[in-house]
């Protein structure tokens, strides 16, 4: 790969993650190390991938923070829509090698769900997520119905942890399901913004 195809797979790289992180919401903020050490650049490479972005208009910047902006958002979702297609920032080849990185595999049958393998950092946010929920559950006084349903999705997620062929898709939604019902409490329990945030950092 020349140098000049590598410095833009790091750059699409960061992108992507950024959208995965963010879940794709401009407003959530991350240190501006934090992408960079996800994805294994120094941080002078994740600086000047910042610095170009930014002025890209691709991410938002304060001196300590990156958050994904609405073009960037725009960008990705191009990318992954047509990966035979370049975008306005990337060429085709270079989309192409990004998303294969942890991609999603989808089974080529009709209905098909997609697979994919559960990171060592995935596994251990999932795992600190459900300890808190189950330590705490008590104490965020919900409803016996949203109780209920927190406690099957936590349990659909142990499950596809422990699958030879995990279902990310199942993960995402049950993850998505409880998450909205914490945020509705959240402004009173510190456990539940804890799970929240822990539940927001799952990528894919």
């Amino acid at each position: 790969m020349s140098d000049v195809m590598e410095i833009q797979k790091k750059r699409f790289d960061f992108l992507n993650t950024l959208y995965d992180e963010s879940g794709a919401d401009r407003f959530r903020l991350f240190p501006r190390e934090y992408i960079g050490q996800k994805i294994g650049l120094d941080p002078r490479e994740a600086e000047n991938i910042i610095d170009y972005l930014g002025n890209e208009e691709l991410v938002d910047t304060t001196r300590d923070t990156v958050s994904i902006s609405q073009y960037g958002i725009k960008e990705v979702e191009a990318a992954r829509n047509r990966p035979e297609k370049q975008t306005d920032h990337f060429p085709a080849n270079i989309i192409n090698i990004g998303t294969m990185i942890d991609s999603q595999i989808l089974q080529a049958s009709p209905g098909a769900m997609q697979v994919s393998v559960i990171t060592a950092q995935d596994r251990s946010t999932i795992e600190e997520a459900i300890s808190l929920l189950k330590e705490h559950m008590d104490e965020l006084k919900l409803p016996p119905e949203q109780e209920r349903d927190v406690r099957a999705d936590m349990e659909t997620i142990e499950a596809q942890m422990k699958s030879s062929k995990p279902k990310w898709t199942v993960i995402k939604e049950s993850a998505t399901s409880s998450k909205e019902i914490l945020q509705t409490v959240a402004a009173v329990s510190t456990a539940a913004q804890s799970a929240l945030q822990l539940l927001s950092m799952l990528h894919h």
